[in-house]
C-alpha cells in the first residue's frame, strides 16, 4: 500500500501537466500540500522532520537553482535593452540564414556551452530567447532547447553530477566520466537530426541531414574523448565549442543550396534585408557576458583560489536534517553569471538605474515559475524523507532483475523529474543504484553512469525545466503543453539508453 501512496505525486504531475495541461505554479503546489498529508497520515513522519525537510527545499531551490535561473533570464534582458542580443542575432544569421543551422549553433552548441559551465537552467533560458529574437516560434523555441538540454546535462557545471555521484559511492570519476561518455555518444549522433526535424519537419532533412549527423559525431565524439582520457570538468565545453567550429567551416565548404527561412518578412511588410556582419568592437561588447563568466569559471576553480573562495567568509556551513548544506557565495554559477552581466553592463556604459530596473523586471517576470521551482525542490525533499523516493526506486528495481541495467536510466530520469537536477537526482538514486548493481553482480560503476546518462532524459519534462522555459519564452502556463510535446522524446531517449545500457554493461 506504501508502494502505491508513493507513486501518487508522481501520477498526479503526468496526469495535471501531460493531460490536463494545467500550468506548473498551480498543480506543483497543490501536489506538494497532498504529498505533505501523505507522508504524515500514511508514512508517520515526523511533523518537525517534513517542517525542516520544507525548509532546506526552500534553501536549495533559491540557491543556488533560482540565483542561477534569475541570473541567466537578467543577462539575457539586459542583452535586450543593450542591442546585445540584437548583435548577437546578425552575427548567428550571418554564418547562415537557415533555421535549422541557427538550431544546431544557438540550442545545441551555445546551450551545450552554457550547461557546460553554468547549468541549472542556462541552457534552456538563454538559447530559447536567442531563438525567439531570431522569429522562431516561442512554444517551439521551448522544446527545441529542452531536448538539446539532455546530452550535455551527464556533465553539466563543470562535471558537477560526475562529482557528486562520485562523491556520493566513492567511485573514482574517471571511471563514471568514462561511461556515461560511451553511453551517451549514440544519442548525441541521434539528437541534432531530431533538432532539425522538430524546426522543419522531415522534409527539413533534405540538404542538412549529413551535417545534423556530423554534427552530433563532431559534439559526441569532441565529449567522450574528454571524457574518457581527460575527465569530467570539459568534456561538454569541448564538445559544444566543436560542434559550432565544425558547422562553422562545414558551411564554407558546402553552402546550403536551398535554406529554411523561419522569418522571411519584416513587421512593415517588406523583403527582410541580408544582415550585416557586426564589427569586432560590437561582437565583442555583446558576448561579453559569456566571454567574462567563463573568464570567471576558470579563475575561480584554480585549486588555491577556489580553497579560499569555497570557505569562509565567503562560504557558509548550515547543518540541517544530519547533514551539512553548504552555500558558495563567490563560486556559485549565480553569482559568476550575475557578475558577468552587471560588469559587461557597466561596460557597455548602462546607467545604474538601468541596471536596477531591469533586475525588477526580470524578478517581476519569474514569479509564477519562482513558486512553481520552490515547491517541486521542497516536494522532492518530502519525498525522499518520507521514503516514498526509496519505494519507487525499490519498485522499479525490482520488476525485472534480469533487465535491470535497462531499467536503470528511468530511475535517473525519475529523479530528475523530481529534482530538476541531474545532482540532485545522483544524490536520490546513487546508493540504491550502487546497492542494486552488488545485490545483481552487475557492472556498478556502469549502473550508476546510468543513472546520471538517464537524469539527463528527465530534464525535458522536469516541472523546473519546463517553468524555466515557459518562462524564458513568455507562455507562463503553458508548462503542460511543453510537457506533451517533449515526453515522447525523452521516452525514446530513455528506451534508446536503457538498450544501450543492457546490451555493452561489462561483466
Amino acid at each position: 500500500m506504501n508502494t502505491v501512496i508513493s507513486f501518487i505525486p508522481v501520477v498526479l504531475l503526468f496526469i495535471t501537466l501531460g493531460i490536463l495541461k494545467k500550468p506548473a505554479y498551480k498543480v506543483v503546489p497543490l501536489t506538494l500540500l497532498i504529498t505533505l498529508l501523505l507522508a504524515l497520515i500514511f508514512f508517520h513522519s515526523p511533523f518537525p522532520l517534513m517542517a525542516s525537510a520544507s525548509l532546506e527545499g526552500t534553501l536549495l531551490a533559491f540557491f543556488p537553482i533560482l540565483y542561477v535561473i534569475i541570473s541567466a533570464v537578467y543577462t539575457y534582458n539586459l542583452g535586450l535593452k543593450l542591442g546585445s542580443i540584437e548583435v548577437i542575432k546578425r552575427q548567428l544569421m550571418s554564418l547562415s540564414r537557415d533555421g535549422r543551422v541557427q538550431v544546431l549553433i544557438i540550442a545545441l552548441g551555445f546551450g551545450g556551452f552554457l550547461e557546460a559551465i553554468a547549468g541549472f537552467g542556462t541552457a534552456v533560458a538563454i538559447p530559447a530567447g536567442i531563438l525567439i529574437s531570431l522569429g522562431f516560434d516561442p512554444f517551439n523555441s521551448a522544446i527545441i532547447c529542452l531536448v538539446a538540454n539532455s546530452v550535455p546535462v551527464a556533465f553539466g557545471a563543470l562535471g558537477l553530477p560526475i562529482i557528486t555521484l562520485s562523491n556520493l559511492t566513492e567511485v573514482p570519476t574517471s571511471i563514471l566520466s568514462q561511461y556515461a561518455g560511451w553511453q551517451l555518444l549514440l544519442l548525441c549522433v541521434l539528437v541534432p537530426p531530431l533538432m532539425v526535424v522538430l524546426t522543419a519537419g522531415f522534409k527539413g532533412l533534405k540538404g542538412i541531414f549529413w551535417l545534423s549527423v556530423l554534427t552530433g559525431m563532431v559534439f559526441g565524439l569532441g565529449q567522450t574523448l574528454v571524457a574518457v582520457f581527460l575527465g569530467h570538468e570539459l568534456a561538454a565545453i569541448t564538445g559544444s565549442t566543436a560542434s559550432v567550429i565544425f558547422v562553422i567551416v562545414y558551411l564554407k565548404l558546402f553552402p546550403i543550396k536551398e535554406p529554411f527561412i523561419v522569418k522571411e518578412m519584416q513587421d512593415d511588410g517588406k523583403p527582410e534585408q541580408e544582415p550585416k556582419f557586426p564589427s569586432l568592437k560590437d561582437s565583442v561588447l555583446a558576448w561579453s557576458p559569456y566571454l567574462l563568466i567563463l573568464l570567471f569559471i576558470f579563475v575561480s576553480r584554480y585549486p588555491y583560489i577556489y580553497k579560499i573562495l569555497s570557505n569562509p567568509p565567503f562560504a557558509l556551513v548550515l547543518p540541517l536534517n544530519g547533514k551539512d548544506m553548504k552555500f558558495d557565495f563567490i563560486t556559485t554559477p549565480g553569482t559568476l553569471l550575475f557578475m558577468s552581466a552587471v560588469i559587461a553592463g557597466l561596460i557597455q556604459r548602462s546607467p545604474l538605474l538601468q541596471l536596477l530596473n531591469t533586475l525588477t523586471e526580470t524578478l517581476n517576470q519569474l514569479k509564477t515559475s519562482i513558486l512553481t521551482i520552490v515547491s517541486i525542490v521542497i516536494l522532492a525533499k518530502v519525498m525522499g524523507y518520507s521514503g516514498m523516493v526509496m519505494r519507487i526506486a525499490e519498485f522499479i528495481a525490482g520488476m525485472g532483475a534480469g533487465f535491470y541495467p535497462f531499467f536503470a536510466p528511468f530511475i535517473g530520469a525519475l529523479g530528475t523529474f523530481l529534482t530538476g537536477s541531474d545532482a540532485a537526482s545522483n544524490i536520490l538514486f546513487g546508493e540504491l543504484q550502487k546497492s542494486v548493481a552488488q545485490e545483481l553482480q552487475l557492472n556498478i560503476p556502469w549502473i550508476l553512469a546510468s543513472n546520471t546518462t538517464g537524469a539527463s532524459a528527465g530534464k525535458m519534462i522536469s516541472p523546473q525545466s519546463l517553468a524555466i522555459a515557459t518562462a524564458t519564452t513568455g507562455i507562463s502556463g503553458k508548462e503542460g503543453d511543453i510537457f506533451s510535446g517533449t515526453i515522447i522524446y525523452c521516452t525514446c531517449y530513455l528506451i534508446v539508453l536503457g538498450i544501450i545500457v543492457y546490451i555493452f554493461s561489462p561483466g
